[in-house]
């Protein structure tokens, strides 16, 4: 596994990070310059900065269907947490995106202060570690100007090393205990669910969400091998 750094100031002592401390992997270390500067880089600026996360689990489906008496199991298919934009939204109503918040002045220090304050603003939960930067997206806000989204997985407290446990239904944390980690905002937000790639397409939400959402299933995939 590639080497991570903790977010301590001894390692960065220009930065002076504010949330709990969280690991980061070694390549990510590009992000740890003030907010100030990294606006202003030449493909950032005049652009809203938005950090959102994918948060995963290995998920176990169930038997295969290979005939009576077969001991066969399907593979472990990913997935990842998505949720649902407020029916009054101005903009994206009812629409499904990853968990995210744009970059706020004197409240994030780096980029990767956001990806914490969000997780934990959007979803409730606490990030322990940031495992590398996946392809993001830009899009048009309503108000006028462009957000430009990076991408982030992560690890949350509460679903680590979660690989193999599952309930007789297949996954792990469906009821009441995944219900009390995840707190959404009511305001922002309406609903949250665990997608694969089959159900993608299916989703109501922009095709450039889908793409995004479906190449970070793919990097996980081949990282759960």
């Amino acid at each position: 596994m590639p080497e991570s750094i903790e977010s301590d100031p001894n390692h960065y002592p220009k930065i002076q990070f504010r949330n709990p401390p969280f690991t980061f992997h070694r390549s990510l270390a590009r992000f740890c310059i003030p907010l100030s500067k990294f606006t202003k880089l030449s493909s950032n600026q005049g652009k809203r900065i938005r950090a959102s996360v994918v948060i995963s689990e290995p998920y176990l489906p169930g038997t295969s269907n290979e005939g009576p008496g077969s001991s066969a199991t399907t593979p472990f298919v990913s997935r990842l947490l998505v949720v649902q934009r407020s029916a009054h939204d101005a903009a994206f109503a009812n629409n499904w995106e990853l968990p995210g918040e744009h970059a706020e002045f004197g409240v994030d220090q780096t980029l990767l202060e956001t990806v914490v304050r969000g997780t934990r603003e959007k979803t409730g939960l606490r990030v322990t570690g940031i495992k590398r930067e996946l392809k993001g997206l830009e899009y048009h806000l309503s108000g006028g100007g462009v957000s430009k989204q990076f991408v982030f997985w992560v690890d949350v407290q509460g679903l680590e090393g979660t690989r193999g446990v599952q309930s007789v239904q297949g996954s792990h944390m469906e009821g009441e205990s995944m219900r009390t980690l995840i707190r959404l905002d009511p305001i922002e937000h309406q609903a949250w669910k665990w997608v694969s790639e089959r159900d993608v397409d299916g989703l109501h939400t922009t095709a450039e969400t889908k793409e995004c959402i479906l190449s970070a299933l793919t990097v996980i995939g081949q990282g759960s091998k």
